[in-house]
């Protein structure tokens, strides 16, 4: 599918007295650019907020102007990791 370059940003942004601060984002869909947008904004902020169950809603706007809503939500998932030690333990 073809790539396109989305502003996206805080929904919350849109109800303060400063102007949105948008993040300019190269997605295949309104939908993944909002994906993307979530986890730019738990891995940088580092509170993980969205994944740790607070979810946000997003404004995503197209090139032609035309603008998506999402509300945006994650969920960590774990991962387990084995190596061996070189001796017996049982």
């Amino acid at each position: 599918m073809k790539k396109a370059t989305y502003q996206v940003w805080s929904a919350a942004d849109e109800h303060q007295s400063y102007p949105p601060r948008p993040r300019t984002i190269t997605a295949s869909s309104p939908t993944e650019a909002a994906e993307k947008w979530a986890y730019l904004e738990d891995v940088e902020s580092v509170d993980f907020t969205i994944v740790k169950g607070q979810p946000e809603d997003v404004v995503v706007k197209a090139g032609n102007g035309q603008r998506f809503y999402f509300t945006v939500s994650g969920q960590p998932v774990p991962k387990y990791t084995a190596k061996p030690t070189g001796a017996s333990r049982i």
